[in-house]
């Protein structure tokens, strides 16, 4: 908090102006009593606290059952016993060429990163032919084991279905919004994503409790051969088991996306035509009939101009009801732009370049603007010379 107010004053930022802040959600952030959003709060009353919905997603992802982190250990103790070793992963590479796959090499993952094991999973699951023709080699008889059980590459399939679903979810909350081609990033599309994907998983759970697997297709691919059918049972049940535990714990995160109505002043943003006056304020309520009957705005509304459009340039007669959109409109809801710079800083300042000032190098990488190196390079003098 010293460090924020440090630099709201050397820089003549009002705190009245701030709008909301995003946090991860940790205990120093949202305490009670000295949390940052109870300190902030004392500054200006009105700013909106959010968790980034990012984190959420990640945390809410890690539920699995005690067969399917069984699972997930044992395929992380394969990668790494292969690739933690140079002559392992060498000895490996050259089964893969003497297979002619597809691959050559195993993913490692991120452990901070859980998402990241995605990746990892489906290429060793493209590749369990090649690892156990090593296993046999080396005689790791306890993995070997693993990688020859039925039941364990069902386990297996299904996790890179699920995680494939569970990425593709994490790119889609990702970006920053604001790139044209990257389309608006507000609150309102974050919500829109997150609760399809919980009626997703309910879909998923109907179509699984009567045996339908179109949704996991490496899954599928496998079931239906007669080897696996003692097992189906089994990784039946663990799969429905996890299905229910990851929507209760998206709930659980996500406490503000689980009905399907949003009312109040969410709805009156999305859509101030379709809103119920009632469902609003007292103090805003004519202003919003008076909207509701501008037939101009309204067609302005019902045309291809999206909501940040409309209530920045249509909506400047109705200055209450457009300060309370903007305010939501103007918040960060994940801090992937914080992510982004920390990655980018990564990157620049190494080993190598540790004494580099990367103001300047941070700058160029974050921006949205394309650097026009051509027409640069003609306005320079050449050094025939060089």
């Amino acid at each position: 908090m010293k460090i924020i107010n440090e630099y709201f004053e050397k820089h003549d930022i009002m705190w009245e102006k701030l709008a909301g802040f995003c946090t991860d959600g940790v205990p120093a952030m949202l305490g009670s009593r000295s949390g940052l959003a109870t300190l902030v709060k004392e500054k200006n009353c009105s700013a909106l606290t959010t968790h980034c919905v990012i984190h959420r997603q990640a945390l809410a992802s890690k539920t699995l059952p005690e067969e399917l982190i069984y699972t997930l250990k044992q395929s992380v103790k394969m990668v790494n016993a292969i690739k933690s070793s140079a002559l392992n992963t060498r000895i490996f590479k050259k089964i893969c060429l003497d297979i002619d796959s597809e691959y050559e090499t195993l993913l490692f993952h991120t452990e901070v990163r859980w998402l990241s094991k995605g990746n990892m999973l489906a290429r060793l699951f493209s590749l369990k032919e090649e690892v156990t023709v090593f296993l046999t080699e080396k005689k790791m008889i306890d993995l070997l084991k693993c990688v020859c059980d039925h039941k364990f590459e069902m386990h297996l399939a299904y996790l890179v279905d699920i995680f494939e679903h569970l990425n593709k979810l994490n790119l889609q909350l990702q970006g920053s919004g604001n790139h044209k081609l990257e389309g608006a990033a507000n609150i309102f599309i974050f919500e829109d994503k997150l609760r399809a994907f919980i009626c997703k998983i309910n879909l998923w759970i109907s179509k699984v409790e009567m045996n339908n697997y179109s949704t996991f297709q490496t899954l599928k691919s496998i079931v239906d051969n007669e080897k696996y059918a003692d097992f189906v049972p089994e990784v039946h049940q663990n799969i429905l088991h996890h299905l229910h535990k990851l929507k209760d714990e998206f709930n659980r995160y996500f406490p503000e996306y689980n009905g399907y109505e949003t009312k109040g002043v969410r709805s009156m943003i999305r859509n101030p035509f379709i809103v119920k006056v009632d469902e609003v304020d007292d103090d805003i309520q004519e202003d919003l009939i008076e909207l509701q009957n501008d037939r101009n705005c309204k067609d302005t509304f019902e045309s291809s101009m999206n909501i940040e459009e409309f209530w920045c340039k249509k909506a400047i007669t109705y200055p209450k009801l457009r300060e309370i959109a903007l305010r939501y409109l103007v918040m960060f809801s994940t801090t992937y732009m914080c992510e982004q710079g920390f990655s980018a800083l990564l990157f620049i300042k190494n080993k190598q370049r540790n004494r580099l000032d990367a103001t300047k190098d941070m700058r160029v990488a974050l921006s949205n603007i394309t650097p026009r190196i051509s027409l640069l390079v003609k306005e320079m003098q050449a050094q025939k010379s060089h």
